[in-house]
């Protein structure tokens, strides 16, 4: 949890107390939200299965490393499902790798959701007047979704080590966002548009206030504890 520098000794002490107040909010592990999976709606007797790709030698190592701690999160399994879609690896500027899943064809043939996404300048209009802004940040937010057991086989993807499922929902799947916007949106509902207003963006909530004690001890303590009831995990920073 990062606390922003522009805040007072006594602003900090405060939001120190209600960190150690909720710190089992505040993981780096997800959690496993209580309530909800993610269905995967293909037609009957519908299956993809593509032709893995070669990866790389000098990537293969970076890539075993990020399925062991997937394995180990449980956020995927081992698969004898007869769907295969495969890796796509995606280098990031410091060296490091995204494991990322081709879905296209997979996608293709699930069922459309249309559900709304918020609009980015609706939600800056709204907090342009704000002096503190907390976002909260949840962690790995996608796999904090289950996928339903009946369906974790449309997941499966090809590697050098074997096949593999998800349990947990994964980026890039068709309806991901569409569900995770729904789920946040009906998790947070009975604190939206209220003064000192909740707003959520995928991911990301946001909330803002124009007096810090009401922001931090009245505000900010509440979608934690929300969140804690659905077994979510967060991140979070004190703007």
């Amino acid at each position: 949890m990062e606390l922003a520098s522009q805040l007072s000794e006594d602003q900090r002490e405060q939001a120190a107390e209600l960190i150690r107040k909720l710190e089992d909010v505040f993981q780096e592990t997800p959690g496993e939200a209580r309530g909800v999976v993610h269905q995967i709606k293909t037609p009957p007797g519908q299956v993809i299965r593509e032709s893995w790709r070669r990866i790389p030698q000098r990537l293969q190592s970076q890539i075993k490393t990020e399925i062991e701690m997937m394995l180990e999160k449980g956020i995927i399994c081992r698969s004898h499902s007869d769907w295969r879609s495969p890796i796509v690896v995606v280098p990031n500027p410091d060296g490091k790798i995204h494991l990322c899943i081709d879905f296209q064809k997979v996608n293709a043939v699930a069922k459309f959701d249309a559900y709304p996404m918020p609009r980015v300048d609706e939600l800056v209009e709204n907090i342009g007047q704000a002096r503190y802004i907390s976002t909260l940040d949840l962690t790995k937010g996608y796999w904090q979704v289950l996928i339903a057991p009946e369906d974790q086989e449309k997941t499966a993807f090809a590697t050098p080590w074997g096949l593999f499922q998800f349990r947990h929902m994964p980026f890039g799947l068709h309806g991901a966002a569409a569900m995770f916007q729904r789920l946040m949106d009906r998790v947070l509902a009975p604190h939206m548009g209220e003064e000192g207003a909740l707003k959520s963006s995928l991911q990301y909530s946001s909330f803002y206030s124009e007096i810090y004690l009401d922001h931090t001890i009245q505000e900010v303590s509440v979608p934690p504890k929300i969140i804690l009831q659905n077994n979510f995990k967060l991140k979070g920073q004190f703007l």
